[in-house]
């Protein structure tokens, strides 16, 4: 309209566009932080130290899909769903446990893993495997959002739907218990070989995770309250599965009587510092790889006890349930297994349950028909 009227055409109107006319650049837009720079931010992010290692270790897989099918230099407020969604295809045809396969040494890319998979009938990672990592992808650019590096999670709602069929865990029956108890004499060289000998009966009786036990020290059996007690802390030389897995385990009565707490004298009088140094593994995650491996050939090979979603932490299943039939209330419960708060407020107050009463719940914590080894 201003040319029609003989003018230049230029003249703002809108105080948006004062100073631009048809002779200026165009905008430059800013590409801001790469997602290089943004993975390296979130593994230094100070405000995520309280989460364990087990956390962090989720995002490996992630991270490395990420700067292969991406690329370390990519903006991150570029990257799209598209894009995200080749990562989690990628992700999904690496074979499980893939680390431990000699098959795969030699290949440096998850892409050069994917091809030579291809030509292999190695087992994939299950659906819900993918799934964790899907999850982490999404986490990821959650955590970009809340730091004001992104407005929008290109992965949100990626992850595959659960299926009805995925093979879900059980607790070991009265009877498979009987039988892996009845095997652990030859299994332990007739208790020389410590490890084996009490980590499934600590297992049966505190619910504590396989890495738990197998990582404790000598000192992390203590008195507190006036009973003995494990003491569960997140070391240098042990992680934890969440912050809440840092607890305090009453030891059973049934330990005692068995002879534990001798054995953890034993141990201080000889100067180690490991409760089970006959255990093979130089840190926690060898040191329960190497008993997982050991113990599920002693539970399929030797015992037939071969069923679908039966591992070691069947264990940890039939504690919960054992706790439920002892009647324990919810908050001795979720303070004995290290399992999550419900977020309620009132549980935001107070120092929690003692360790004396939680001692009094654990004993009241019985496998009837479980046959326990003789004491000599």
């Amino acid at each position: 309209l201003d040319r029609m009227d003989g003018k230049h055409g230029d003249d703002a109107y809108d105080p948006l566009f004062t100073g631009i006319n048809t002779v200026s650049p165009p905008p430059v837009a800013s590409v801001g932080i790469t997602l290089g720079e943004a993975i390296k931010r979130m593994q230094t992010d100070p405000t995520r130290e309280h989460l364990g290692d087990t956390a962090d270790a989720k995002y490996v897989m992630t991270f490395r899909a990420m700067k292969e099918v991406i690329g370390p230099d990519k903006p991150l407020a570029s990257i799209t769903r598209a894009e995200c969604a080749e990562v989690q295809e990628l992700i999904s045809r690496i074979p499980a446990n893939v680390s431990k396969l000699k098959a795969y040494k030699s290949c440096k890319t998850l892409r050069d893993i994917a091809e030579r998979a291809a030509t292999r009938n190695d087992r994939k990672m299950s659906v819900g495997t993918v799934r964790v990592y899907t999850h982490t992808l999404s986490a990821f650019f959650n955590w970009a959002i809340r730091k004001g590096l992104l407005t929008v999670n290109p992965a949100v709602r990626l992850a595959p739907a659960k299926g009805g069929a995925e093979e879900s865990r059980r607790n070991f029956t009265v009877e498979e218990m009987n039988k892996i108890i009845a095997a652990l004499p030859e299994w332990s060289d007739n208790g020389a070989l410590a490890g084996r000998w009490w980590v499934p009966l600590i297992a049966i009786f505190s619910g504590m995770r396989l890495g738990e036990i197998v990582s404790l020290g000598v000192d992390d059996v203590q008195v507190k309250d006036g009973v003995d007690c494990f003491i569960l802390r997140k070391t240098q030389e042990r992680g934890l599965k969440t912050a809440g897995s840092e607890r305090i385990v009453p030891v059973h009565p049934e330990l005692i009587r068995l002879g534990l707490l001798q054995h953890v004298a034993t141990m201080r009088e000889m100067g180690e510092k490991r409760l089970f140094p006959d255990l093979p593994g130089d840190n926690q995650d060898e040191l329960s790889d190497l008993f997982q491996k050991r113990f599920a050939y002693l539970q399929k090979s030797k015992l037939g006890i071969n069923e679908p979603g039966v591992s070691f932490h069947s264990f940890r299943h039939g504690f919960r349930d054992a706790l439920r039939e002892a009647g324990v209330p919810i908050d001795a419960t979720r303070a004995l297994g290290g399992w999550a708060r419900s977020g309620g407020v009132e549980e935001r107050y107070g120092q929690g349950t003692r360790p004396a009463t939680l001692a009094r719940w654990l004993a009241k914590v019985q496998y009837p028909g479980l046959v326990l080894p003789a004491v000599s």
